[in-house]
């Protein structure tokens, strides 16, 4: 999020624009639909082989799940699709499934954050052609992930475009905010300078022996 919220704040120094996407996939049908075959066709292309590449097809492969309602359970049924959930190498998988995607976007222009099934996709505007740019890469993806039999929640899908009139309401907020904070500044030096007037200035005047009456006198009985 910083980092995003970094790179947006550069695109408004360049006097630029920026489009957000923010892409969900369908939970929790996202982690249950990740094929196997092509989850360890995608291991073996990053380089995942032999005992290591087999110990985790048969962590994969034989698995089965059944329903149960009360005291009744449904007949076993072999799971040939998903990740193991609540597991450590389930959601590291299923990063693994989708990395494709990053790379590819990446290759647009499009600067990718993603967070579990969460997809965070954005832009520089400069031109008509940088908002092409940025629906070709969501065609893409929506296309890529159907094909990977990853459907997209389209309910939970949003585009944002943050313009730079929002340049005036932000640099109201800063001078406001700047107020405040001098305010807050001037109060808090009265808050200390106030009493210490008093005792060292006032209090003198209207006692019979103004020498006992020293800054360090003064700050001893602001202390106590």
């Amino acid at each position: 999020m910083l980092e995003s919220l970094n790179d947006w704040t550069l695109y408004f120094q360049d006097k630029h624009q920026a489009a957000i996407a923010y892409t969900n996939f369908s939970r929790p049908k996202a982690f249950d639909v990740v094929c196997h075959k092509k989850l360890f066709a995608r291991l073996f292309s990053y380089g995942i082989r032999g005992v290591l590449l087999s110990w985790l097809q048969q962590l994969f492969t034989g698995r089965s799940y059944c329903t149960k309602v009360r005291r009744s359970l449904s007949e076993d049924a072999d799971l040939l699709s998903g990740v193991i959930q609540g597991s450590v190498i389930g959601p590291l998988t299923f990063l693994i499934s989708i990395d494709e995607l990053v790379d590819i976007l990446d290759s647009f222009g499009i600067e990718v954050k993603v967070f579990a099934d969460n997809f965070k996709l954005y832009i520089r505007i400069s031109n008509e052609v940088d908002v092409t740019t940025l629906q070709e890469a969501l065609n893409f993806l929506f296309t890529r992930a159907e094909k990977w039999q990853l459907s997209l929640s389209l309910d939970k899908c949003y585009v944002f475009f943050y313009l730079r009139s929002v340049d005036l309401a932000v640099s109201f907020y800063l001078v406001v905010y700047v107020f405040l904070l001098v305010m807050t500044w001037v109060l808090a030096s009265l808050a200390i300078c106030l009493p210490l007037y008093i005792y060292m200035i006032m209090l003198p005047k209207l006692s019979n022996d103004p020498t006992t009456f020293t800054v360090a006198s003064c700050l001893e009985m602001l202390v106590y």
